[in-house]
């Protein structure tokens, strides 16, 4: 309780004000940081786009360009980005190598490539340079959006075509090269032809072989003597 005065024509009244504490729920709700967008893409439409794209974003805004390799490089040196939106195709430097040199120079500065080029001819070659995410300019808005939150909080954004893809690829890496699947028999005729050998060659040979032991019957004869079989 704290004592007020107000005058009324002359006199003096004493007024109780309560005051009471602030809950929690009527404390004003913080302001996020604005996460800072570089749109890296020699077309100011693009630019324009992911500005009015992203203006309903409480807390990303797209706030700087560039239009060069080079100058993708010279303000992310200068600048402090939370996501670089990147073109494969830029004069002066490839997607690749601006990749590449913001990996060296920025290691924990998130990518997300934008590009008209479609994912089966170089996303699989970006993600493997250090991008955190690929997607095409013909995606809906709410995808475009959805992947640059994706990347902005430490996930990786690609497609569900290329999340297949990649499985895939990473299977074939945990069961060996493509030759590894094959069956000895198929092995040793691989490497016969490779050698110049051909296989009905090779089975001609069989009719100068010795007969069945004694209790072999014939097929269990073949698979001894046959000279595709693997070696022991």
């Amino acid at each position: 309780m704290v004592a007020g005065q107000l005058s009324d024509r002359g006199s003096a009244l004493a007024v109780s004000i309560p005051i009471k504490p602030r809950s929690e729920h009527h404390r004003m709700p913080s302001m996020k940081a604005i996460r800072k967008v570089l749109v890296a893409d020699d077309h100011d439409v693009v630019w324009m786009g992911l500005k009015q794209l992203l203006s309903e974003e409480p807390d990303i805004a797209v706030q700087g360009g560039a239009t060069t390799g080079h100058e993708v490089l010279e303000r992310a040196r200068k600048e402090r980005w939370d996501l670089v939106v990147l073109d494969i195709t830029l004069p002066g430097l490839s997607g690749v190598e601006i990749l590449k040199e913001l990996r060296k120079t920025h290691p924990a500065l998130p990518v997300l490539v934008f590009t008209m080029h479609p994912e089966d001819q170089y996303a699989l070659r970006m993600l493997r340079a250090g991008a955190n995410g690929y997607i095409t300019k013909g995606s809906m808005g709410k995808e475009i959006v959805r992947a640059m939150k994706i990347v902005l909080g430490g996930g990786t954004y690609v497609s569900s075509t290329l999340k297949r893809k990649l499985t895939l690829e990473r299977v074939r890496k945990i069961q060996g090269p493509p030759h590894a699947g094959l069956s000895d028999r198929e092995h040793q005729v691989l490497i016969m032809i490779a050698s110049g050998k051909t296989v009905g060659a090779q089975r001609q040979n069989r009719q100068h072989l010795p007969g069945p032991h004694p209790g072999e019957n014939e097929y269990a004869h073949q698979c001894r003597t046959d000279p595709l079989r693997p070696q022991e």
